[in-house]
């Protein structure tokens, strides 16, 4: 990295950076009964990604200095329902 000053910075790979730690959290509950006269057994499940629904940002790199250079935006909270005929 070519600081302002003209000079040359090279990353120190015996001291690397990071990030915080990451916790996340997904779920899922499900539910399923015979219907149509005990011929069909119906399934549903809904699943929830990022339950906890954490919003703060990831450092993505870091500067030779240790400043972060990028950050990502998390995924937010995302439920998928899922529905399934058994015959």
């Amino acid at each position: 990295m070519l600081t302002p000053s003209g000079r040359l910075e090279v990353p120190n790979l015996q001291r690397p950076h990071y990030g915080p730690a990451e916790f996340a959290v997904d779920g899922w509950v499900g539910y399923s009964r015979k219907i149509w006269q005990n011929r069909i057994n119906w399934k549903l499940q809904l699943n929830v990604r990022n339950l906890l629904d954490d919003d703060q940002l990831i450092p993505a790199a870091a500067q030779p200095d240790g400043s972060i250079s990028s950050w990502m935006a998390p995924q937010g909270r995302t439920f998928m329902l899922r529905s399934t005929f058994e015959f």
